[in-house]
């Protein structure tokens, strides 16, 4: 649910966004694994690529100026929805590697967007916690 005036929709598309910061946090059975930096990981070709978030709930997930493959598509497309309080982002897009979708609770300022995605599968939960900057 989106109007173009609200405020969050208007911080959500005013600028690009790209990944700053990208963690990852398991708990087995209720001991917590070392957490993983998936950002400091990444290729420099993936670290360029960024998100441009539409009033009309579409978005541009762009490649940036290097890619990773030269035959993938610089732009491809996706759509992104708030829930009704605004408290939480979806953002459906066909580059997200391993998954189709991501929806979590988001902190939207003026400079950043944090999303925490949580997956739990029997006594194993997964919290991936990803901080884009905006340019």
């Amino acid at each position: 649910m989106t109007t173009k005036g609200d405020v969050k929709t208007q911080l959500l598309t005013a600028k690009n966004w790209r990944v700053s910061s990208d963690v990852i946090e398991t708990t087995r059975n209720g001991v917590a694994d070392a957490p993983y930096d998936k950002y400091a990981n990444l290729a420099p070709c993936g670290k360029d690529d960024f998100i441009r978030f539409r009033d009309d709930m579409s978005m541009l997930v762009d490649e940036g100026p290097t890619k990773c493959a030269p035959n993938d598509p610089q732009t491809q497309g996706g759509k992104w929805s708030w829930n009704s309080g605004q408290t939480e982002i979806t953002m459906t897009d066909p580059t997200f590697a391993g998954r189709d979708k991501y929806s979590g609770p988001v902190d939207l300022t003026t400079d950043t967007i944090t999303i925490v995605l949580t997956d739990t599968k029997g006594t194993t939960v997964t919290k991936e916690t990803i901080v884009y900057k905006g340019f």
